[in-house]
């Protein structure tokens, strides 16, 4: 922005290159579209943050919606505390099986962000990669998934009651949805 002249409402001249950038990245802020660590301050992370989370919850409540409709048991935010867990274990986000055939599967959901330049898609691997750390010290989503499916292989008993399929008949699967491609 360049301002053009002094007075008390000046006349400014503004790029409009510039200006169509800042307002999509401040509708991509507003539809949580961005991740929390493009923000600085923690009002806004904390704001982001739970934005994020909550149309993380929307999300695997529809994934498990949809496997439904396919003919699957399914259950959004399936607590590992009910399978002899802790609370620290988390949750599965979605939880679907199909009796019949033994199958079950453990599904990781992510909504997925507008990632527009190389290097946006390069946090997001890293992001998704088995290792990652995130700055709070917490493992990464990819992680935190793989170590719910192993605690799931070692309570196939508590795995069996919670879902009617006979412990020598499950298969575990699992899985990863994306709201995008």
């Amino acid at each position: 922005i360049v301002q053009l002249t002094v007075e008390s409402d000046p006349l400014c001249m503004v790029s409009p290159v510039i200006a169509e950038h800042g307002l999509d990245y401040a509708l991509r802020a507003y539809n949580a579209q961005l991740p929390e660590s493009y923000f600085r301050s923690e009002e806004m992370r904390s704001w982001i943050g739970s934005a994020i989370d909550r149309l993380g919850h929307r999300f695997n409540h529809t994934v498990a919606g949809r496997l439904r409709d396919l003919g699957l048991q399914a259950e959004a935010e399936f607590l590992m505390s009910r399978l002899g867990g802790v609370a620290a274990d988390g949750d599965v986000d979605t939880l679907a099986w199909n009796g019949a055939t033994g199958d079950i599967f453990v599904i990781e959901c992510k909504r997925l962000l507008a990632d527009k330049t190389v290097g946006e898609i390069a946090e997001r691997l890293v992001e998704f990669g088995p290792n990652h750390v995130e700055r709070n010290g917490r493992r990464g989503p990819t992680r935190r998934h793989l170590d719910r499916v192993a605690i799931l292989r070692s309570r196939l008993p508590h795995l069996a009651a919670a879902t009617g399929i006979a412990e020598n008949a499950i298969r575990i699967r699992s899985c990863l949805v994306t709201s995008a491609l």
